[in-house]
């Protein structure tokens, strides 16, 4: 009788099991299928918006003229070009470009994918190095995968749809994030490998991943090992980042005849003097922070004196590179776009922190003489709704320096009012859609927005006024002369923030007797060199614009017959 009563004993408490652990795996086959669903349904969305990050198709460019044995150039003249800052994202978008795909959807898919790397990244990271039952089942890795998106929102998943390396990037520097934390417990050359080679695909994503990756390194050995270190095992991992970076620079300089990008060169020859589009580094760097807020305040909430090395491992190197970051120029740095790549040098110390505190069974601990800080950290989240925005505007005329402008050059037409303005990515669809798409091959144009037309019109060559991707301009600083010399058939005129550069352009007399210029055209205005073969066709393109985009007026008075600039700088 007692047998038996031990025996349904036995079996009840058997069975519970059984049904704790169905259910548990029922839930988290459901949380996998309905994540599942969501990137599937984050990827449609995705494929079919429109891709206005101009500056992305520039990748696609490459990757055409690759495949087509032009090797890594912008023109057909075969002159390889270092005008991408990203061989890793390079290399991908190559990969890509061989889908059935047209060149935004290709471009999209590639950052959308990176997206769910870099999520899986630090999720798997952080189980990897996790102690607590939490934290450390991979069963948990579907609730760890939902967090980043969560804690970055609208910032995490517009770059999620950017076509740039961005994801791509926070997925390597998650796997540093992760590889440094096991190599500093667990020394090995093993681990020092996978640290020293995730830290140079960071550099090749982007170069300035170098700076953190040292410093990450560095304070690493010094502050969490847990045993004696020989000096080569320490300093291994830094060793196979310097070498790699050297053979890198040593390859650029064989292959491209320059060791650096291009844009290195277009700052130093004040490209962007008289730029009137503010970039704001400083409060783009406020709201990635902000947007990180939930991290940070675990951070301040739950560590304790013993855990301040991990503070100062992992947040040195990420203050180290913001503040580098603030110091560049930001063109096209939307949505913090040049800061998220580090969002691991916050996310994953907090985690960590978390899972001791959950490892001692401690839980959500409070430690009131850091409560006023958590309540700081708290307010930091809306810091952007409380300080007024002369203060943020104070801090990025100091992050950018002294800014001027130009005025617009006077001209002579017979219009009597200006053209309504075109919004920038309409305009440059438009242009390249009707007229440059449309060209034949070794037509030649000129524009300061290149990538979208790049990509569109790769059998077109193009000069990028920008210098990003025109060694003669980046080298040696744009010149008219130079460029009337090269007969493009089209110039699309500067943006109009680049006050100097427009002016330049109208205060040309040469200029503007070789082409037919259209001012205001697409906002920015167009131009026709007036001898070229293709100048009936090109017209017959602007005919077409005109009659989409500026219905009711006659093109023939937009025509500038004669202009006037003053070159006197005006500050900001």
């Amino acid at each position: 009788m007692y047998v038996r009563k031990d025996s349904d004993l036995s079996r009840n408490k058997t069975d519970r099991q059984l049904i704790e652990l169905l259910t548990h795996s029922l839930a988290n086959r459901l949380l996998q299928i309905g994540l599942l669903l969501a990137g599937f349904l984050l990827v449609w969305k995705n494929l079919h918006a429109t891709l206005k990050f101009d500056d992305a198709f520039m990748f696609y460019r490459y990757a055409i003229h690759m495949r087509e044995g032009l090797g890594i150039s912008w023109n057909l003249d075969k002159v390889h070009t270092l005008g991408l800052s990203s061989p890793m994202w390079c290399a991908i978008v190559w990969a890509a470009s061989f889908l059935p795909l047209a060149p935004g959807q290709v471009l999209v898919l590639a950052s959308s994918f990176s997206t769910f790397g870099a999520v899986l990244a630090i999720a798997v990271a952080i189980v990897l190095n996790a102690k607590s039952p939490i934290l450390k089942s991979v069963t948990r890795v579907t609730f760890l995968i939902v967090l980043p998106p969560l804690c970055l929102s609208g910032m995490f998943l517009a770059n999620s749809r950017s076509g740039m390396e961005t994801m791509f990037a926070v997925a390597i520097n998650g796997i540093i994030c992760g590889a440094v934390w096991i190599w500093s417990r667990e020394p090995s050359k093993t681990h020092a490998w996978i640290v020293g080679l995730a830290s140079l695909a960071a550099f090749l994503t982007r170069p300035e991943s170098a700076l953190p990756s040292l410093i990450v390194i560095a304070l690493a050995a010094l502050l969490l090992s847990r045993e004696q270190l020989h000096f080569i095992d320490a300093f291994l991992p830094i060793c196979i980042l310097c070498v790699g970076i050297s053979i890198y620079i040593i390859a650029c300089k064989l292959y491209f005849h320059d060791a650096l990008p291009l844009a290195f060169y277009v700052k130093r020859h004040q490209f962007y003097l008289g730029y009137i589009g503010q970039k704001r580094p400083v409060l783009r760097a406020l709201q990635f922070f902000a947007a990180c807020s939930a991290s940070l305040f675990l951070l301040v909430w739950l560590t304790t004196l013993k855990q301040l090395r991990i503070l100062v491992v992992f947040l040195i190197p990420l203050l180290a590179v913001t503040l580098y970051l603030c110091t560049i120029v930001q063109i096209m740095g939307s949505n913090s776009r040049y800061y998220l790549p580090y969002c691991p040098y916050i996310f994953f110390p907090a985690m960590m922190v978390l899972d001791e505190s959950l490892a001692v069974g401690e839980g959500f601990r409070v430690n009131d003489p850091l409560l006023r800080l958590c309540m700081s950290v708290f307010l930091f989240s809306v810091i952007g709704s409380v300080l007024p925005d002369k203060v943020f505007q104070k801090l990025d005329d100091f992050a950018e320096g002294r800014r001027v402008r130009y005025a617009e050059a006077q001209r002579v037409e017979e219009a009597k009012a200006p053209l309504p303005p075109v919004e920038w990515d309409q305009g440059w669809m438009t242009i390249t859609d009707l007229i440059i798409a449309k060209l034949p091959k070794g037509a030649t144009v000129a524009a300061t927005e290149v990538g979208y037309m790049g990509a569109m019109a790769p059998q077109v060559n193009i000069i990028d006024l920008s210098g990003l991707n025109n060694p003669q301009i980046a080298l040696n600083g744009f010149s008219m002369e130079t460029m009337l010399k090269q007969k493009p058939d089209l110039v699309w005129l500067p943006f109009p923030d680049y006050t100097y550069y427009r002016g330049v352009f109208f205060d040309s007399t040469e200029f503007l007797s070789q082409y037919t210029v259209f001012d205001g055209a697409l906002t920015y205005g167009i131009a026709l060199r007036k001898d070229s073969p293709f100048y009936a066709q090109m017209m017959a393109g602007m005919q077409h614009i005109w009659a989409k985009e500026y219905g009711g007026t006659r093109m023939e008075d937009y025509e500038v017959q004669s202009a006037h600039w003053d070159r006197t700088p005006i500050p900001l």
